[in-house]
């Protein structure tokens, strides 16, 4: 077993370009979880924030929140992060590490890393964040099928070890029949650290009552997260459920985002759906200790963050059978159903007409969070991976 495994983390994006949705959020976790367990971390990333970049002092940092970062500026095509500085940077440093960590697919960083790193005969590990799952491999089919064959299937082939962080993303990953070990450890959370300080100011802020029910959404206003069910299911919950209100937490396309709101118009000037916009922080925070409940009817999750995040804070959950988590029927946590507003609306119902059950669902998801996935136990499992590959 190596002391202090040296690591290069590379993403084409990370903390704090939240705009992506999960994945810098644990893909920041798992690296200060790794330093904080004694290991040498640095991320190399872009410095993209969706269609513009993030602030200069953020870059000038070199660091977020605890973790070394170097963000390269991007050129054009910015859609694939091609940097251009990256790969001359790279190959200055990389015999300074042990390993290399590629987060994601289809981008220029990645490909170059995997590259600069078979040239050196440095092993590496990838963590495909979702992206070769079948709903994911959809989009831009044709692009993706040609760079395939020409560059990520040789990726994938190079690496030591791929990471998946659910069953359902190792099923993917193995359907398509590459040499390397696949297994699973799924994202940590940030466990909330008490309620002390939490004045439920979103119920406040939309003029939520004490009774008033809040069913919470959180994540990026997208068609592939079933939003449109959602709504759906709660215009029919609202018929037995007067005071139901759902939350979405989030931003996305302003078209799609106005298409929802025209689409649900009834629900939003009755009150009972809230656009609350985009959330981070305490904001965040208190959002999830004002809910009673979340949901997701996602088409497919790779893991869902958001979703282990509510169950943190006590929250029992509603969720497609896109979200790859049928374990909490297995712990009495929530609802893993169908995506049908029906079905939807039984559950909403089921819990908001029922204060006690939603209570013990809720106290049984924070146990089971709080045990399953811990910051702490992640990076042992994923430094345990690393030594292994070390040890070949």
């Amino acid at each position: 077993m190596q002391d202090c495994i040296r690591v290069l983390h590379v993403s084409a994006y990370f903390a704090p370009a939240y705009c992506y949705g999960g994945p810098p959020r644990s893909i920041h976790g798992l690296c200060l979880a790794l330093a904080n367990s004694g290991m040498i971390v640095c991320a190399l990333t872009s410095a993209a924030n969706g269609n513009i970049e993030l602030p200069d002092q953020i870059v000038a940092a070199n660091a977020f929140n605890g973790v070394k970062v170097i963000y390269l500026p991007r050129a054009y095509p910015k859609g694939y992060f091609y940097c251009p500085d990256m790969k001359v940077y790279l190959e200055s440093i990389i015999n300074n590490f042990d390993l290399v960590h590629i987060h994601g697919c289809w981008n220029y960083m990645s490909w170059m890393a995997g590259h600069i790193c078979r040239k050196n005969n440095v092993p590496y590990i990838v963590s495909p964040r979702g992206m070769l799952e079948s709903e994911a491999m959809k989009v831009s089919a044709f692009k993706k099928k040609i760079a395939y064959a020409i560059l990520e299937k040789r990726q994938l082939n190079g690496a030591a070890w791929i990471h998946a962080t659910s069953l359902k993303e190792e099923s993917s990953v193995k359907a398509l029949n590459i040499t390397p070990p696949v297994s699973v450890i799924p994202n940590g959370v940030d466990l909330p650290k008490g309620e002390s300080g939490c004045d439920k100011q979103l119920r406040a802020r939309f003029n939520i009552s004490d009774r008033g029910f809040v069913l919470l959404f959180v994540g990026r206003l997208h068609p592939i997260k079933g939003l449109n069910v959602l709504c759906g299911g709660l215009r029919l919950a609202k018929k037995s459920m007067s005071h139901i209100r759902l939350v979405l937490v989030g931003d996305g396309d302003e078209e799609y985002v106005n298409q929802l709101k025209s689409q649900f118009s009834d629900l939003v000037s009755s009150g009972h759906l809230i656009f609350a916009g985009h959330l981070d922080g305490e904001e965040k925070a208190d959002a999830f200790m004002s809910a009673n409940a979340f949901s997701l009817m996602s088409q497919s999750e790779n893991f869902g963050l958001a979703i282990a995040e509510a169950m943190s804070y006590g929250l029992p959950v509603i969720l497609s059978k896109g979200c790859p988590w049928p374990q909490v029927e297995d712990w009495n946590a929530g609802y893993w159903i169908e995506p049908d507003e029906r079905v939807v609306a039984e559950s909403i119902c089921r819990l908001g007409q029922d204060m006690e059950l939603s209570k013990t669902m809720g106290l049984n998801a924070k146990n089971h969070i709080s045990e399953y996935l811990d910051w702490g136990s992640v990076a042992n499992d994923v430094k345990a991976v690393y030594n292994k590959v070390l040890s070949k």
